[in-house]
């Protein structure tokens, strides 16, 4: 659900399930005005069609433009995608559905937020390549995005003055914008536990 502090103007986003004996489930929205009148007809808009993919997560967050919606759904066991749409407050797309993360692996705990410049921000516990690291996409207003990773075996400290970042296992990446470079010098990353209590490293960062 998510509301615009403007109008008064909620949106709600949900799982629809078409009873039978196969998996059938998409993706649908209501608008509803101050007065809790609907606002997009009695049943509300089609997001996602009806799919074999069963829906595991829904959550939305509403943008200068209109309301971003972001959903994870599963294939098969442990075959996991996440799947973004934004829609104008008359209910048209600004965004069709397009991929947050289109590996196949299990995905759970989806959360999303906006940041102060308009950017969404999704982060969500993911299999692909053990029991459950921390992943995160930011999607631009227009819908691109750029996937970082924060390793839930390897977490990083990042301290100073260097801008968000995400690292993974120590050392991944280096400053994107050379403004920056100075600040993310004074950047340390621990790869264990001995190594905080010990010698720091410095490493060079991404920007956000």
């Amino acid at each position: 659900m998510s509301y615009d502090q403007a109008t008064g103007d909620t949106y709600l986003f949900w799982d629809e399930i078409l009873e039978g004996p196969l998996t059938n489930e998409g993706i649908s929205g209501q608008k509803f005005n101050p007065a809790g009148d609907r606002q997009w007809g009695d049943s509300g808009l089609v997001v996602q069609p009806f799919t074999s993919s069963a829906v595991l997560n829904v959550t939305s967050v509403f943008t200068s433009t209109g309301p971003l919606v972001v959903w994870s759904s599963e294939a098969a066991f442990a075959q996991a995608t996440i799947t973004g749409a934004k829609l104008d407050p008359s209910g048209a797309f600004l965004c069709s559905p397009f991929a947050v993360s289109s590996i196949l692996s299990s995905k759970s705990r989806l959360d999303l937020t906006l940041s102060l410049n308009d950017v969404a921000l999704a982060a969500w516990s993911d299999g692909r390549a053990d029991g459950g690291d921390i992943y995160a996409q930011d999607i631009k207003p227009g819908c691109s995005w750029v996937s970082k990773r924060l390793d839930s075996a390897r977490r990083a400290h990042l301290a100073g003055r260097c801008p968000p970042v995400l690292a993974s296992l120590g050392v991944i990446a280096r400053c994107s914008n050379t403004a920056w470079r100075a600040a993310c010098r004074w950047t340390y990353s621990y790869s264990s536990k001995a190594e905080q209590r010990g010698t720091n490293r410095p490493v060079d960062c991404q920007g956000a």
